[in-house]
């Protein structure tokens, strides 16, 4: 007897996984933002963050997942009252099916929830690389994986996009009432072009040709922040990388950065990190370290 059988048919395919994290951020965490071409799972398993998807930032609390779709801009932080554990994942997954996540926010049921820990065990046990470092995005192989680990993360993926999809049409978030997420990348290429310059309002205002209360309202709707405390947002990420990079000292980099001294540079640091930036450069040495030691490397 023949049987033809059929070829089941995959809603999602899902093509590669970039990045898979989960972090502890403190009160005053901030991230300037990115884009990047493939799609981002943005979920808060414990308090509250504040999300920036294009020209529009609005709140994520505990339960809630946010996607961003690729190529657009967007960043997070801390409400400044409340750390946040939150996930993220990356990955490639064309199609038109993946159409109704653009602009979705979505709260998590019991089940799906379920689903994203069984990606993060699963991530765990698959990987080498450390999923809390913010600055590793390279995932590693591990040598002593689990038989079926990266389909059993496929699978997880899957079967969440498959739960989500299954509900009424996700709503997008509406847009904000003021805003131009061209005009605000402009003005953060500017800001990160002169980060070692002293800026302010004027100085904005002036470049652009626009008034002082025109950068108010844009900073204020966009990302819920002034223009100032963005710029300064700014200077803490590059200092950032600047003491991974970099062995030179703590008031080297300082006036690198444009600071009139190392002690305001530190407590501009700990605002925006909730460390120094000898605490900081410290964990990154010691998440070096464990990494090296999970590879058998010397």
């Amino acid at each position: 007897m023949e049987i033809e059988g059929i070829a089941l048919k995959q809603s999602f395919r899902i093509r590669r996984l970039c990045t898979v994290h989960y972090f502890e951020f403190s009160k005053n965490y901030f991230f300037v933002g990115e884009k990047h071409d493939f799609w981002e799972i943005v979920y808060v398993d414990k308090g509250e963050i504040l999300a920036t998807a294009g020209d529009r930032e609005f709140p994520l609390r505990q339960g809630e997942a946010l996607f961003h779709c690729p190529d657009e801009w967007h960043n997070i932080r801390a409400n400044g009252t409340v750390a946040a554990n939150v996930m993220i994942v990356t990955f490639v997954c064309t199609g038109a099916a993946m159409d109704r996540f653009v602009g979705a926010k979505l709260s998590l049921t019991d089940v799906e929830k379920k689903l994203l820990s069984g990606i993060l065990s699963e991530s765990h046990d698959a990987f080498s690389s450390p999923l809390d470092d913010p600055n590793d995005n390279q995932l590693r192989l591990a040598d002593d994986a689990p038989f079926g680990s990266q389909q059993m993360i496929g699978a997880y993926l899957t079967q969440l996009l498959i739960s989500l999809s299954r509900r009424p049409a996700a709503k997008p978030v509406p847009e904000p009432k003021f805003g131009s997420a061209t005009r605000l990348a402009e003005i953060r290429e500017y800001m990160l072009l002169h980060l070692s310059e002293k800026m302010t309002l004027s100085r904005l205002a002036d470049a652009f040709h626009v008034s002082q209360s025109y950068l108010k309202k844009l900073f204020a709707e966009s990302v819920q922040c002034g223009a100032m405390h963005y710029f300064l947002g700014l200077r803490a990420e590059r200092a950032k990388e600047l003491l991974r990079e970099s062995d030179r000292n703590i008031s080297q980099l300082a006036e690198e950065l444009g600071y009139e001294n190392v002690y305001y540079f530190s407590s501009q640091f700990r605002r925006f990190t909730g460390m120094s930036p000898t605490e900081y450069r410290r964990s990154v040495k010691a998440l070096d370290e464990k990494g090296r030691r999970r590879r058998g490397e010397p």
